[in-house]
């Protein structure tokens, strides 16, 4: 009962909180200043002193109230019996609902409460434990790696793809100057003239992979670390590597219309016009599901995209292929969204 309760909790977006407690489990979510907090006490596995019981809840209310939260908090108590449960809810605590789940039998009864708040725990209890075993377990596992640090070892898609830019800018230092733009002309880099008058469209793809020396490869790559890595954690690794390789491609196909057309003879490398797809995307995933907690860094990305287009006005830098990526990236994702909406920010575990 402990685990479905658990499960339903995460898979209303709940989020684990941490403690040294073994029979006590914690789950928050915050909307504005409110925070509402879940206990699920496990009575028969250890036994707890009432008192105890309730300066715990009064030291987490604290907790978060320094925080400029205000604590609201519902308690499951897992017994064998009405009357373990109804020790623990004497008096006066920071409780606003107070539940014994009867074990044999997995019954919910409702002991006090202190306001009319809606029951939606017992309703979303109910409803994940009459959902099919592979559903919940979809939607465990999408929320759980929603709301935890998303370690670069699970963006497996991301640290392909930057393995592979490294291994191809190793091989371009091993046999000529990655800052030649002739070396980069004769081995793949992107040319307008080369695609259009002599076909070879292989370079849309083929410069992708392909930079400029060791500061525009590390400036790359670390971009495509943190923000690849935040979007394959929001959405399937199938789109995610659509939405780089149609975003690369289709910056590439800007960069070249937009060179022809102003007669610039110039050579194009690298991932940037693809990661600013990766951005453009990451832009519609918070537009489209915006929480509060994105708001801040919706602000940054939006922040990064303007001071690297105004550097590229004094630069030697691609603003058609960026812009091109960016919007491509962003469309792209938009058009998964509306096509999938109930999947927009699901993982697999591929």
């Amino acid at each position: 009962m402990r685990n479905s309760i658990s499960d339903a909790l995460i898979c209303e977006n709940y989020k684990t909180m941490h403690t040294n407690l073994t029979a006590m489990s914690f789950y928050t979510k915050t909307d504005k200043n409110k925070i509402d907090i879940v206990v699920v006490y496990d009575a028969d596995l250890q036994s707890i002193d009432p008192q105890v019981y309730k300066d715990v809840l009064k030291q987490i209310g604290v907790q978060f109230g320094n925080k400029g939260l205000q604590p609201e908090f519902t308690s499951f108590i897992l017994c064998e019996s009405l009357s373990t449960a109804a020790l623990l809810c004497e008096g006066e605590s920071y409780n606003d609902r107070r539940y014994a789940v009867i074990k044999p039998d997995e019954d919910i009864v409702l002991l006090e409460f202190q306001n009319d708040r809606e029951d939606y725990h017992v309703a979303a209890i109910r409803r994940w434990q009459s959902a099919p075993d592979d559903v919940v377990k979809q939607q465990r596992r999408k929320m759980r790696r929603l709301n935890k640090d998303y370690p670069i070892e699970l963006a497996p898609c991301t640290i392909a793809l930057v393995a592979v830019n490294l291994i191809v800018a190793f091989i371009l230092m091993f046999f000529g100057d990655s800052n030649d733009p002739e070396f980069l002309y004769n081995n793949g880099g992107l040319n307008w003239d080369r695609v259009i008058n002599h076909h070879e469209y292989y370079r849309l793809f083929t410069s992708m992979f392909m930079h400029s020396g060791i500061e525009h490869l590390v400036g790359n790559m670390v971009s495509l670390l943190m923000i690849g890595g935040f979007l394959e954690k929001r959405v399937r690794w199938l789109k995610y590597i659509l939405v780089y390789f149609t975003s690369g491609i289709l910056a590439g196909i800007a960069s070249v219309i937009y060179n022809m057309s102003n007669g610039e003879d110039i050579v194009s490398v690298g991932a940037s016009g693809a990661i600013f797809g990766v951005i453009g995307a990451v832009v519609a995933v918070f537009l489209m599901d915006l929480r509060t907690s994105d708001i801040q860094n919706l602000r940054r990305l939006l922040i990064y995209v303007c001071l690297s287009l105004l550097a590229g006005m004094s630069a030697t830098v691609d603003n058609a292929a960026h812009i091109g990526g960016f919007v491509s990236g962003f469309l792209c994702m938009c058009a998964f969204m509306f096509m999938y909406p109930e999947n927009e920010s699901d993982q697999s575990d591929a």
